[in-house]
C-alpha cells in the first residue's frame, strides 16, 4: 500500500517526507502558475478599473500580487473556518482538539472517523499556506 493509514499494520511505500516534498512542489508550482495567469489575464480582468493616482500601483505585477493574495486568503479561509466552527461546538472530544496524527502529511486519523476530513482540511490549508509563501 502507498499510504500510511494505520501505523500498526502498514508501512508506507514512500517516505512521508518525500510525499510531502512532492505535494509542496506541486502546490508551489500551482500558485506560481496562478500568479502568472492573473498577470497575463490583466487585459481581461482590469477592464473598467481606473488607474491609481499612485504610479507604483499601476504595475501589472503589483496588481496581480494583490489579487493573488486575496485568492489565497479566500482559499485558506474556506478550508479552516468550517473547522474552527466545528471545533467551537459543544461536545468535541479533547482527543480531537489536542490530537496528533500518525499520517503527518495529511493529518489522517482513524480513531474518530467523523473527524478525518477536518484534519485533512487543516493539513491542506497548512500545506497551501507554505506553498504560497514559497511561491510569493
Amino acid at each position: 500500500s502507498s499510504c500510511c493509514c494505520d501505523m500498526e499494520t502498514q508501512i508506507p511505500a514512500m517516505s512521508l517526507s518525500s510525499l510531502l516534498d512532492m505535494e509542496l512542489a506541486a502546490y508551489t508550482l500551482a500558485w506560481i502558475l496562478l500568479f502568472y495567469l492573473i498577470v497575463f489575464g490583466r487585459s481581461w480582468w482590469a477592464r473598467g478599473i481606473p488607474e491609481s493616482s499612485k504610479a507604483h500601483e499601476n504595475n501589472k505585477y503589483w496588481e496581480a500580487r494583490n489579487i493573488f493574495g486575496m485568492i489565497h486568503a479566500v482559499v485558506i479561509s474556506a478550508l479552516v473556518l468550517p473547522v474552527l466552527v466545528r471545533l467551537a461546538l459543544p461536545g468535541v472530544p479533547s482527543e480531537i482538539v489536542f490530537n496528533s496524527f500518525p499520517n503527518l502529511v495529511q493529518c489522517q486519523q482513524f480513531v474518530f472517523p467523523d473527524w478525518t476530513r477536518t484534519g485533512e482540511a487543516v493539513a491542506l490549508a497548512g500545506l497551501l499556506f507554505v506553498a504560497f509563501i514559497a511561491a510569493d
